[in-house]
C-alpha cells in the first residue's frame, strides 16, 4: 500500500472525485473482503460485509486521521463492521468457504477438508483470537500494523497471538488435522 498515494485519493474523494474513491474501493476490496471472510466464514456474508465496509467508509472519510495509516483505519472499520455484522440476528449460519481462497499457515495435509477444518478452529476462537490470527496470517500486518489497528500494545498482540496459536493447535491435534 502506498500511504501518500492513499491520502492523495482521500483528498480527490473528499474534494468529490468519485473516481478516487473507486481506486481505493479496488486497492482495498480483496483486502477487506479476505478478512471479512476469515472473521465470518461465509462467503455470502463477507460479500455484504465489504460493502458495507466501503459504504462506511465514504460515509466517515471526512473523519480519517491523515496523520495515521489508511489501511490501519480500513481494517478498523472492516473489523467493527464485521463484528456488529455478526452480532445481528439476521447472520446466516452457514459455514460455507470458498475454497480457492482458504489458505493455511500450518503443515497439514493440503486438501480441502483439512482446509476447512482449520478455517472452522478459527471461526471457533474467541473474537480477539480471530482477530490477531486473521491480521497477521491472512492479511500479512506486521506486529506494529496489528497494533495500531486493533488499538492494543504490540505485546497484547502477541500475547494474544501465541494464546491463539496453542488454541488452534490443541483443536488441530485433537481433531487429527495436524501432528506434532
Amino acid at each position: 500500500m502506498n500511504e501518500s498515494n492513499d491520502k492523495m485519493l482521500v483528498e480527490r474523494t473528499l474534494e468529490g472525485d468519485t473516481r478516487a474513491f473507486g481506486s481505493l474501493v479496488k486497492q482495498y476490496k480483496g483486502i477487506v473482503f479476505n478478512v471479512a471472510l476469515r472473521m465470518s466464514g461465509n462467503n455470502e456474508d463477507a460479500k455484504d460485509i465489504a460493502q458495507q465496509v466501503f459504504i462506511r467508509l465514504y460515509e466517515k472519510l471526512g473523519l480519517y486521521d491523515t496523520t495515521k495509516p489508511f489501511f490501519s483505519w480500513v481494517y478498523r472499520i472492516t473489523l467493527n463492521v464485521t463484528i456488529n455484522y455478526l452480532k445481528h440476528p439476521h447472520r446466516r449460519f452457514n459455514q460455507e468457504l470458498d475454497n480457492n481462497i482458504v489458505e493455511t499457515t500450518f503443515t497439514a495435509p493440503n486438501t480441502v477438508e483439512s482446509r476447512m477444518d482449520i478455517q472452522n478452529a478459527i471461526l471457533n476462537l474467541s473474537e480477539d483470537y480471530r482477530q490477531v490470527i486473521v491480521m497477521k496470517y491472512y492479511a500479512g500486518l506486521s506486529y506494529d500494523e496489528i497494533s495500531e489497528t486493533i488499538e492494543v500494545p504490540v505485546k497484547t498482540v502477541k500475547s494474544r497471538l501465541f494464546s491463539a496459536r496453542q488454541k488452534l493447535k490443541e483443536v488441530l491435534l485433537k481433531n487429527g488435522i495436524v501432528e506434532e
